[in-house]
């Protein structure tokens, strides 16, 4: 008999600091072992009600 964990990862952070990005990295190199991976839905929309303060250099860089 095989038992299965599932693991759930998520990622909060600052705006363009590369979470999408590494994700899909993650979620590739993962399948690349052979290990199930499943998107789960709706989980962004919950984490903006939760907003993070933005960086001091924001999307424009040094002020």
């Amino acid at each position: 008999m095989t038992s299965t964990s599932l693991i759930r990862i998520g990622v909060m952070g600052t705006h363009s600091t590369g979470k999408s990005l590494l994700m899909r990295r993650t979620e590739m190199e993962l399948r690349g072992w052979d290990i199930p991976v499943a998107r789960t839905g709706g989980l962004g929309r919950r984490a903006a009600k939760v907003p993070l303060p933005r960086g001091r250099r924001g999307r424009r860089g040094p002020r």
